[in-house]
């Protein structure tokens, strides 16, 4: 999983990941985007994962959901009700997979981090 970070002329920083990890830049760069609270929760349910004290953790953002467990993170797009009602069982399955993206607890954690860094340094940086 490879990501960059990037200012942004319209708003926040933008976080960009690589092939198949698209939804997780999406996530960062607009539902968690540079609100350092935010991240700091997510990186405490993660230790909280890590050191057993949990055995999962969901975070609903407002275009996500995140589900974390002690090894793996799984990002699905969220679909209105009204939405969802128009689609198959099959249509489901192909948007889940388009619009999601899943990686390892310790990636997540370490992106995280360095998104948190980046958006303190371009704060600085103004």
């Amino acid at each position: 999983m490879e990501y960059d970070f990037f200012p942004s002329s319209f708003g926040p920083p933008v976080a960009e990941f690589s092939s198949g990890f698209e939804a997780i830049g999406d996530w960062m760069s607009n539902d968690i985007g540079a609100d350092a609270h935010v991240i700091d929760q997510l990186l405490t349910m993660i230790e909280q994962l890590e050191n057993r004290q949990k055995l999962e953790h969901e975070f609903i953002s407002a275009q996500y959901v995140l589900h974390m467990d002690q090894h793996e993170v799984e990002l699905k797009f969220k679909y209105d009700a009204q939405y969802s009602a128009q689609l198959t069982a099959e249509e489901e399955h192909i948007m889940s997979i388009e619009n999601g993206a899943g990686c390892g607890l310790t990636d997540l954690k370490i992106a995280l981090q360095k998104w948190r860094e980046y958006i303190m340094e371009s704060r600085s940086a103004l």
